[in-house]
């Protein structure tokens, strides 16, 4: 599980850039006062697409709530969200979405028994060879 006070630890140039950002803010936060809210910003898509993506999840409806609630809220210091649909097989907890006054409402749970009923097909390469030329 993830805390929004959890170690960052990005893997890329992408992540890392992230993680600049939000040390920056948090820098402006101590030394000056500005105040903002990170997003974390999960899967935004209107519907789970496959099993990999039921923990990070988070629906359209969901999602603009989210930015909404975030840019009506006041006194917020540097708040840490976690931008994600009430998802159980969610790794992120314990953010400040109570702070911004924000509950997800959609969630991915019920979404698995569709992927368990889609067969996996398992291609070689020679038939990905055969597919493209």
């Amino acid at each position: 599980m993830l805390d929004q006070d959890c170690l960052l630890r990005p893997d890329g140039y992408y992540g890392l850039s992230k993680a600049y950002g939000e040390l920056l803010a948090r820098m402006y936060w101590e030394k000056h006062a500005v105040e903002s809210v990170l997003i974390r910003i999960g899967s935004v898509l209107p519907e789970v697409p496959d099993e990999r993506i039921l923990s990070t999840w988070i629906s359209h409806d969901d999602f603009v709530s989210l930015i909404e609630s975030c840019a009506a809220a006041v006194d917020v210091g540097c708040a840490i969200i976690w931008g994600a649909s009430n998802n159980s097989r969610s790794f992120w907890r314990h953010d400040a979405r109570l702070l911004v006054g924000w509950m997800p409402i959609d969630s991915s749970d019920g979404k698995p028994s569709v992927f368990a009923a889609k067969p996996r097909t398992i291609r070689s390469s020679r038939d990905i060879r055969e597919e493209n030329s």
